[in-house]
């Protein structure tokens, strides 16, 4: 049985393939055309250590105070198996899954269908965030975690006294300032409802390690009550300045050109499959991108597009030349014509898609393969791009909440 403990490579890579998984689920957010790795440099530099399969800001919390209980358990017992170091903290979290769903604002929970069956567990999904926010110290994979665990035995606590504790804190696998987690934990009612101390606290992370961020400038000063779709409409745009601003700027630009090549897919898929209530609906979506995209056109005329791939390359060098050629292509055929309407029908443009597909998905394209076609839900990768904000829109509302509100007990 595997709860996708192979993924022991890169805690990034980890992380890129379970956003990855979360996507195939969504027929709006599946990335058809392989420009993630643009997509994904773009987020990671606006808001690092969030992921799509992140649900609430409390976890960032949960995880480290579960492994911290097993932590302390291991002292007083015997040495374990990593095999049973595993089994343990997987209990504690699935464990946790029926206080949160039993608690006034269950939603989030993960796990709260699968239960018991839980393979994803929230360890997975914030492992590579708590890292870049600074509050898991060690390196490495869960797995590398519980081997390291069984063969060194747990940190010992640092006490401030004695010459140990210079070496032992080298040792430890959380930061020093974690809040402590409620009493009785686990085993205790517990909630998503975040304290004023916990809620300072995770904004002093974000704020330490990723300085300079769209994420760290929202935690810092962003108001509560936002309820943009994307970053770029938040309502305290006017007051981000300098290479935040420019960053934004690059992403929302990318994410408005870039969306006309998927709409320009599914509307290739609806006339190859011959539905004609897709047709039209494809052809009006089309329509209204090429009207945004003419209304912006002194904006896109003024981008520096060289830019925009030296700070994507900043954040990924290994973005492959191949997508960097695919989306070249597409801003020129988008953005250098009057007519960007007649790109709908236009031979080259559709070869161009056509092309695309098959160097991706070979012979599984589905504008070459019948059976893939029909496979066809009607959508596919058709959202715009939002760089995880409705995520991180829900994980800085926690935050916010908590100084608005009384302190929580749990």
């Amino acid at each position: 049985m595997s709860y996708f403990s192979w993924l022991d490579y890169s805690e990034s890579e980890r992380n890129k393939v379970l956003d990855l998984v979360n996507a195939l689920g969504d027929r709006d957010t599946r990335d058809e055309l392989g420009i993630g790795t643009v997509r994904d440099a773009y987020a990671d530099l606006l808001f690092p250590g969030t992921s799509t399969i992140q649900t609430r800001a409390r976890y960032f919390l949960l995880v480290p105070w579960i492994y911290l209980t097993i932590e302390r358990r291991l002292r007083s017992t015997k040495a374990a198996g990593k095999e049973d170091i595993a089994k343990r903290l997987r209990n504690e979290e699935v464990g946790l899954i029926n206080y949160l769903a039993a608690s006034d604002d269950p939603e989030g929970t993960i796990g709260i269908e699968a239960r018991k069956t839980l393979k994803r567990l929230p360890s997975t999904a914030y492992w590579s965030g708590l890292s870049a926010w600074g509050i898991k110290l060690c390196h490495g994979s869960q797995d590398q975690y519980n081997h390291a665990l069984h063969a060194n035995g747990p940190p010992r606590p640092l006490t401030g006294r004695g010459s140990d504790d210079a070496i032992e804190a080298d040792r430890q696998n959380w930061h020093p300032g974690l809040p402590p987690c409620p009493r009785g934990f686990p085993y205790a009612d517990i909630s998503f409802r975040l304290t004023g101390e916990e809620a300072g606290y995770l904004r002093e992370r974000i704020m330490h390690n990723a300085p300079g961020t769209f994420l760290a400038f929202l935690a810092d000063q962003g108001k509560s009550g936002s309820s943009a779709q994307f970053p770029w409409e938040h309502p305290q745009m006017c007051e981000v300045h300098g290479k935040i601003r420019k960053t934004i700027q690059h992403a929302q630009n990318f994410s408005e050109t870039i969306h006309g090549a998927a709409l320009l897919y599914n509307y290739l898929l609806a006339k190859a499959s011959e539905q004609e209530d897709r047709i039209v609906e494809y052809t009006r979506k089309f329509t209204l991108w090429t009207e945004l995209i003419q209304t912006r056109q002194e904006t896109f005329c003024q981008w520096d597009r060289e830019e925009f791939w030296d700070t994507a390359l900043s954040m990924n060098p290994k973005i492959p030349s191949q997508t960097k050629l695919f989306v070249d292509t597409w801003f020129d055929l988008a953005l250098n014509t009057d007519e960007p309407q007649q790109l709908l029908d236009h031979r080259q443009t559709e070869n161009f898609i056509r092309g695309r597909e098959r160097f991706l998905k070979r012979g599984q394209a589905r504008l070459q393969n019948q059976r893939a076609l029909e496979l066809w839900g009607g959508a596919a990768g058709t959202g715009r791009l939002d760089y995880r904000w409705s995520t991180v829109r829900t994980l800085l509302a926690d935050i916010q909440k908590a100084f608005t509100e009384e302190p929580a007990d749990a």
